[in-house]
């Protein structure tokens, strides 16, 4: 039996000068997320990462969702089980984003949210984290966005979230096959108010 091992992390080349490790029930990846406070010149703000309660699609649930029928009890059964894996994850990942909106909302800094928030741009998690803030696709990104190499080739499940004191200088997805997503990078700034 192979042993895997998943986690987050933060890394900076300015001085973080506090992190925090934030875990909820059932305390798995998708149950925990993180910030670090970071130092930049006379500037602080608060990045954090985070990874939302995935829908753990089984290669039979993908298999249907790819030929879908309604051909018996067998095709009910993956109906199912697709249904309730929907289901459970659209609530695990209300209850998450809440808590991070919470946590963000307590910031006595600037904010910066990266993460697999392992939803679309309309829902509650997108909408929860999002308000108020920049989405660095939205703002310097182009095309479909796509983040995710599965399912479908139109879901931007991963975002880069900033505070309105910052402008987005360039977003860029690298197309490379490295793992289900693709990794996504945003140059930031902070507005000058001078």
């Amino acid at each position: 039996m192979q042993h895997q091992h998943f986690g987050i992390i933060i890394f900076s080349k300015y001085p973080i000068i506090k992190k925090r490790i934030i875990s909820g029930y059932p305390n798995n990846y998708n149950s925990t997320f993180q910030y670090a406070d970071i130092v930049k010149g006379t500037d602080t703000f608060r990045v954090f990462n985070v990874h939302l309660q995935s829908l753990r699609l089984s290669r039979t649930n993908l298999n249907y969702i790819n030929k879908p029928s309604i051909n018996g009890d067998e095709d009910l059964e993956k109906s199912k089980s697709l249904i309730s894996k929907l289901k459970n994850g659209f609530i695990k990942r209300q209850l998450q984003a809440d808590r991070i909106r919470s946590e963000m909302e307590k910031s006595p800094y600037p904010n910066i949210v990266c993460g697999d928030f392992n939803d679309v741009p309309n829902s509650y998690a997108y909408s929860a984290i999002g308000k108020g803030m920049k989405n660095a696709f939205v703002e310097k990104g182009s095309g479909m966005g796509r983040t995710f190499t599965g399912i479908s080739p139109t879901l931007r499940i991963d975002n880069i979230f900033v505070d309105k004191r910052f402008d987005v200088e360039q977003f860029t997805r690298i197309k490379r096959n490295l793992s289900d997503h693709y990794p996504i990078i945003a140059d930031v700034k902070k507005v000058n108010k001078e």
